[in-house]
Order: structure tokens, then sequence, then C-alpha cells
């Protein structure tokens, strides 16, 4: 049976495509923001993403063409900050988001997406991803152990409706 199960994500993880967010998915990703329960954005705060030099924002579109999941990252400048010719080293990032639809969660897809946005990120030599989640989100706890990411420290009381605290993680991908 899970062999059976395990072949059945493969196929729904292989038929969906990891493409760069854009102005017309907006909507797609508030329906996952909203069904996945993560923090609220509005979607003028997506469509800013579209703005920004720092932002890696992916979805996963089945062949159908329906949206079943996104991520956003965004790049953090360096200790060393701004030089003079006004380029701007970033070497660390950090996961804002990452949601997949709960009919298609357990099927690889939210691998997919993070395998898209760890690629990026180390193209752009960047040392380090952070993020945050709540401390009751076992499935993502979960999920960010198996992708390599190691327990830094607690915000308390960090999140609201419900009051709960934040779990800091942190990756090292390119020394």
């Amino acid at each position: 049976m899970k062999a059976e199960n395990d072949s059945k994500h493969r196929a729904i993880s292989e038929n969906v495509k990891i493409l760069d967010f854009d102005a017309q998915y907006a909507d797609d990703v508030l329906n996952i923001q909203t069904e996945c329960g993560l923090s609220i954005w509005s979607k003028n705060d997506y469509l800013g993403e579209l703005e920004r030099a720092d932002s890696i924002f992916k979805i996963a579109r089945t062949a159908d063409e329906k949206i079943v999941g996104f991520a956003l990252a965004r790049l953090l400048i360096g200790a060393g900050g701004q030089n003079d010719s006004a380029i701007i080293a970033f070497d660390s990032s950090e996961i804002l988001n990452i949601a997949v639809s709960n009919s298609f969660q357990h099927k690889g897809i939210g691998q997919k997406i993070f395998d898209a946005i760890l690629g990026e990120l180390r193209s752009k030599n960047i040392k380090e991803i952070w993020l945050e989640v709540r401390q009751s989100n076992a499935s993502a706890i979960n999920f960010y152990r198996n992708n390599s990411f190691e327990l830094q420290f607690e915000r308390k009381n960090y999140y609201s409706d419900p009051l709960e605290n934040a779990c800091v993680f942190q990756r090292i991908i390119n020394h």
C-alpha cells in the first residue's frame, strides 16, 4: 500500500511544474494562503514582490493549470551591506511563506517548490536560509527538519490569533 501511494504521489508531483510567480496567479495564492491558515498578506503585498529584486517567488501549477502551491523567499543583505558601487551583497535568505493546497499536500509538491527555491539560492551563492514557523505546526517543522533545517531559537508569543511562539530555523546551503 505504501509503495502504491508513493507511486501515486510521484505521478502527481511529476505533473506539477514550478514557475515564477506572475500577477495572474495572485488570486490563487490568496486562496491557498487562506486555505492553509497562513499569516495574512494582501493581494498588493504579493504583487509587490514582482517589483523586488530581492524576492524569489515560485508557484506550483498542475497540467490542467491549477495553482496548488507557492513559496516566497527573500534575499537578505550580508554583513558587508551596500558598497560604493551601489551593488548590494546578499548572502542570506529567509523563507516568508510556503504552502500547498490541502488536497495536494503530502504528494511531494512542497518539496518540489522548496527545491526550486533552494536551486535559485544556490545559484546566487546564498549561504543560509532562515525561517520561522508556529510551534504547533508539526507538519511544517517535520518538513523543515527533513530538509536539514536546525532549530536556532524561539520567539516567545510571536504569533497572534492564537498567541503562540515561533520556532526559528536555519539551514546552511553554501559555505
